[in-house]
């Protein structure tokens, strides 16, 4: 047992000082904090469009604010509290309108003729101006012009709220435990959805990196010929298990780094409104209770899954140089697996995405991202757990039969080649018993 952790603790100090390990935790953290630069600046750095309105004098009636409409609604097209667009009042004739759009002093002008008691209007903008979205103004003019006909109607005020009332459509959102319905809400549908995300990317970043290191282990002492001697001393048993969970360790490790980070940016940033706001709306019981406990969960089996096929594909080259050959079915499965979480997101009840939830080396995706989004119970959830648990138990039996059967045997026949007689001895090995 001394041994097994000699070995352990040597694996995992060399890969922790290693800069491959350093990039690997904070190239995320830098990621998410360039992206969450980008998308401050861009919230905050958005240019609200200055337009001009121009119309006749009956049109004009309609929408100025000069004087209130029916019952004391005042028009608002030019409402200077209106946050969506500007009105540029110093420009009244189309001639203006023109000059400025063609100097870029507007995003754009609104023209509004009355004409047989119908208002029309049209919006003329530049191509590179700052985007407007013409049913803000639709929606303004035409209220503005029900609020005139409804003058001229000569509408009681009762009849003239009734008018107006709008019709309120409430969205509200269930998932269904065990058959029982449960609310959920929609702030919280969408945080999932961005956990989903989150979950494709997370997952295949650490599965390939950490089965591309025990590859790079393996493969390195076995280039340089000197497992003659380590095996010596410690049996190919103990010295695999060791490798494994040194790896291991690491994972841990950079699981409590992000830990750490995230209890740091919470003290941080949540006494801030936008936070808050954000935070209030979820339900993070809920949220750590399930999705991502059962994440994090899955996300270290698949890492295990993949580190140990990692080790075994590795154990079957003769040179360095033959490890991205031997590790390039492995890369594959991990990018299945990423595009069956996107196929997830998009179509969640598609027969593929059914039956890939329950096959190992994919269902690490498309499972938690199907968990994720409410869209499976806990039941299939953690059968699929179960599948990938038993899949890892069964590998790591075989990869240890194959890594103690070729661990110094040095072939050029190649890893696949390697792989197929390495299996056949095993086999007539077993038969001979």
């Amino acid at each position: 047992m001394t041994k097994f952790w000699v070995v352990t603790r040597q694996v995992y100090l060399k890969n922790l000082r290693s800069g491959t390990f350093l990039w690997m935790v904070l190239s995320p953290l830098v990621i998410a904090l360039i992206g969450g630069i980008i998308g401050y600046f861009f919230a905050t750095g958005q240019e609200t469009p200055k337009i001009a309105v121009i119309s006749d004098r009956t049109a004009y009636q309609i929408v100025t604010p000069t004087k209130k409409a029916a019952n004391g609604v005042q028009v608002n097209l030019n409402d200077p509290s209106n946050k969506k667009y500007q009105v540029d009042r110093k420009i009244t004739t189309l001639t203006a309108a023109k000059k400025a759009l063609r100097q870029e002093k507007i995003a754009g002008y609104l023209t509004l003729k009355q004409a047989q008691q119908r208002l029309t209007a049209t919006y003329v903008s530049r191509d590179n101006s700052p985007q407007l979205d013409t049913k803000v103004l639709s929606e303004v003019l035409t209220n503005q012009h029900m609020l005139v006909t409804a003058t001229q109607l000569q509408l009681s005020q009762a009849e003239l709220t009734r008018l107006l009332q709008p019709v309120t459509v409430q969205h509200r959102t269930v998932s269904f435990t065990q058959g029982k319905q449960e609310n959920r809400s929609n702030a919280q549908q969408a945080a999932n959805g961005s956990l989903a995300m989150a979950i494709t990317v997370i997952i295949l970043l650490f599965i390939m990196s950490y089965a591309g290191m025990i590859a790079q282990e393996i493969g390195a002492e076995k280039g340089s010929r000197i497992m003659e001697i380590v095996l010596s001393s410690v049996s190919a048993t103990t010295q695999f298990f060791g490798k494994i969970s040194g790896m291991l360790g690491l994972v841990i490790t950079q699981l409590l780094i992000y830990g750490v980070f995230g209890a740091v940016g919470y003290i941080f940033v949540h006494h801030y409104a936008f936070a808050q706001a954000f935070l209030n709306q979820l339900d993070l019981q809920q949220l750590f209770s399930g999705p991502i406990l059962f994440t994090i969960l899955f996300a270290f089996l698949a890492i295990c899954l993949y580190t140990v096929l990692a080790a075994m594909l590795a154990s079957l080259v003769s040179r360095q140089e033959q490890i991205q050959q031997a590790i390039t079915p492995l890369t594959a499965l991990g990018f299945l697996g990423y595009m069956g979480g996107f196929l997830a997101m998009g179509n969640n009840n598609s027969p593929v995405v059914a039956i890939s939830s329950y096959i190992p080396f994919v269902s690490q995706n498309v499972m938690t991202v199907r968990y994720a989004m409410g869209n499976v119970t806990a039941g299939p959830a953690y059968l699929s757990l179960g599948i990938t648990l038993v899949t890892l138990i069964g590998f790591t039996f075989l990869a240890l039969q194959l890594y103690r059967a070729n661990v110094l045997v040095y072939s050029d026949a190649g890893v696949f080649k390697s792989l197929r007689k390495s299996i056949r001895i095993l086999i007539a090995e077993r038969h001979s018993k």
